[in-house]
């Protein structure tokens, strides 16, 4: 989960545009350290003058205070305190040899933990749409959510959980996956074997194959009913592009409302801000059209004007 604080000044009161969206900088991934003392999170803000987007881990008193930089180099990401919260875990590296290093709450050296050939890309998993449905059941409780308007967003595991939470209830008017995986058998050999096989699965293909069918989307989308919208970066190496491809060709084929949008140059995690503009775009168009049943459009960004330098 993501949250997002606008601050205008008094007077600047103007609407708030998909421009203002992207060059905000984000807080998310907010961790508790197990005495309640200290909160981890990431931070990310985009470079346009480098067509990139920068991403640091910081850290911050429960009490309030200045938040400080926990690590210094770009792209650690996914924090996970240890039980008596004495260190944190993160991943760093390249996003197709990122592994876990642990570093002292306190402070110090960083300390590479694991040496896979391949990616780590995640400390555990879990899969339960049950729980999804029955936090969405107390917002409404609450009414603080609309049961006759709601979608679906996610990426990455969020991604995973949407697209299985689709072929499970048809209560979400529309869908955004992003960076999904929908059959767990195609996608073992890619990136995913080591988690899988430990503990979210249990088992391989081979000796598990009922067990890889029964946790893949792909197995039971004939039940999906939900408009979806799909994105997916061509140079993703965590999830394969090939899962979302298989999402949409099998709604399409079965006639079902869905589009899908593949982006090149992009890993994971996507870099280029016009990239992350245009996903922004077309996924509030998807749904304010099938959750509010409106046409949304957005205005291009105007371009700025190059001063020029007049001599005498």
């Amino acid at each position: 989960m993501v949250l997002f604080c606008f601050a205008y000044a008094e007077g600047e009161k103007k609407p708030f545009t998909v421009d203002d969206a992207v060059n905000m900088v984000s807080v998310s991934n907010p961790l508790i350290s197990p005495d309640g003392k200290w909160i981890i999170f990431s931070k990310d803000e985009l470079k346009w003058e480098d067509n990139k987007q920068e991403r640091y881990l910081w850290l911050v008193s429960a009490d309030g205070g200045e938040p400080f930089k926990y690590t210094n180099t770009e792209g650690d990401s996914s924090p996970r305190w240890s039980p008596d919260g004495e260190y944190l875990a993160f991943l760093r590296g390249k996003e197709e040899k990122r592994q876990v290093w642990m570093m002292r709450t306190s402070g110090g050296e960083a300390t590479q933990t694991t040496e896979h050939e391949g990616e780590v890309s995640s400390f555990r998993w879990s899969a339960d749409s049950q729980n999804l449905m029955t936090g969405v059941d107390e917002v409404i409780k609450q009414g603080i959510a609309d049961p006759e308007k709601m979608g679906v967003r996610g990426w990455s595991y969020g991604g995973i959980l949407g697209g299985w939470a689709l072929t499970k209830t048809d209560r979400f008017k529309a869908a955004s996956l992003g960076a999904m995986v929908s059959d767990w058998i195609s996608e073992y050999g890619m990136s995913f074997s080591f988690e899988v096989r430990l503990w979210y699965i249990g088992g391989t293909p081979g000796d598990n194959p009922q067990g890889y069918r029964e946790m893949s989307s792909l197995t039971h989308i004939e039940n999906v009913k939900t408009p979806v919208i799909l994105f997916h970066g061509e140079r993703d190496t965590t999830c394969t592009i090939g899962q979302s491809l298989n999402y949409f060709t099998y709604l399409h084929e079965m006639g079902k409302t869905v589009r899908f949008l593949r982006f090149p140059r992009e890993p994971h995690g996507f870099r280029e801000p016009h990239h992350q503009r245009i996903r922004m775009v077309e996924e509030i168009a998807w749904m304010q059209k099938y959750i509010r049943g409106m046409d949304w459009a957005c205005e291009r960004p105007k371009e700025k004007k190059e001063e020029k330098n007049v001599g005498a």
